[in-house]
């Protein structure tokens, strides 16, 4: 039989279909599973691992070496990749390789698709046991197919952190052109102080209800709201959070819940863009959230939301604010998009060369 026959030829084992070429290897084979050891008290700048990830730093280490870190208690089974030194904690464990016929990275993200589960503690707390983890078997490729594999993955996680890197600096010019054109408009001008902070001299403040249409509950017994296209919600629960949201055209004459503020622009003289920026202004939102009321459940009313004040300025001026924010705002959606894309191929990737469905052996990466 042709050897490149062979090596596509599937074969079925304990862990499902894999390439007759591969193996499947219990980790005891590869490495030895051992405990962490508790924190020590001085801080350094060695990272501390529990089972959610680092949670401090010591001033020493006792893995000096590339390691798995394996959650023990409580986030059970969540694996952590170490290529510097770090300090596993004793709610974890870690592994010390014997062989050099595995590479961490492959192992790594093999183990992060098939997290052994901690189901079956003894103690109400999940937790994996020792036993489990040496007994856990995994695929073995040759140490050239892993490289490649990891390569592959690796390329395409580098990616989806640079995506992260452009949205979080998208997000902060947007931050920054809030602040700087709420507090000296379009053209640098004049400043002067308000009840909601400096703003520009040409500016004057409101009431949010007095730019704003009222709403009405659709069924007083539902407690639900009909909502319109371009209708700002402002959820009053927990007002600290920012969720507020304009309603898109796909949405209008939906309902929602009376948890929301419905806020509904006079457009003669608001236009909703510039309204929604103001309601996410941090002074806004500072100022609603001094009015919750509740420990168990803080909220604020309706009321509450539509006296804060807001700035006021001609139509136009507004119109060309809300264009540049929203330009920003496209901008975030569409690197968050690349994102989800870029975030559904590595799942996809992962899945097929873990499986050997899609094979690298004879491919130059």
């Amino acid at each position: 039989m042709p050897e490149r026959f062979k090596m596509n030829e599937l074969k079925q084992t304990e862990i499902g279909s894999i390439p007759g070429d591969w193996e499947v290897v219990r980790l005891r084979d590869v490495a030895k599973v051992k405990y962490g050891k508790a924190k020590p008290k001085i801080k350094g700048n060695i990272p501390v691992v529990g089972s959610s990830g680092i949670y401090d730093w010591a001033d020493k280490t006792f893995m000096e070496l590339p390691t798995l870190v394996i959650g023990r208690k409580g986030t059970a089974g969540e694996v952590y990749l170490f290529l510097e030194p770090c300090w596993p904690s004793d709610t974890t464990f870690y592994l010390e390789f014997e062989q050099n016929n595995v590479d961490l990275t492959f192992l790594y993200y093999f183990m992060s698709l098939n997290k052994l589960s901690g189901e079956h503690a003894k103690t109400t707390l999940p937790s994996v046991q020792r036993g489990d983890l040496e007994n856990y078997k995994f695929p073995l490729p040759s140490l050239d197919e892993q490289q490649k594999i990891t390569r592959v993955l690796s390329t395409i996680q580098r990616a989806i952190e640079q995506q992260d890197k452009i949205i979080e600096a998208t997000r902060k010019l947007k931050k920054s052109l809030l602040h700087t054109l709420f507090t000296e408009g379009l053209n640098g001008e004049e400043q002067k102080e308000t009840e909601i902070g400096l703003i520009p001299k040409s500016w004057d403040v409101v009431g949010l209800g007095d730019i704003t249409e009222k709403t009405k509950q659709t069924d007083q017994r539902k407690a639900r709201k009909m909502i319109k296209a371009n209708d700002i919600i402002f959820a009053t629960v927990r007002p600290y959070l920012k969720r507020v949201a304009i309603v898109p055209d796909a949405f209008d004459g939906e309902i929602c819940s009376t948890a929301f503020c419905v806020v509904r622009c006079k457009r003669e003289i608001a236009n909703p863009i510039f309204v929604f920026n103001c309601l996410l202004n941090d002074t806004f939102v500072d100022k609603v959230s001094e009015l919750q009321r509740g420990s168990s459940y803080p909220a604020v009313t309706d009321k509450d939301v539509l006296n804060q004040k807001i700035p006021f300025l001609p139509l136009s001026e507004q119109q060309q604010i809300a264009h540049i924010l929203s330009t920003v705002d496209k901008k975030i959606e569409i690197e968050e998009r690349k994102k989800n894309t870029l975030k559904e191929l590595f799942k996809t990737m992962l899945h097929k060369l873990m499986s050997g469905e899609i094979r690298l052996k004879e491919v130059e990466v």
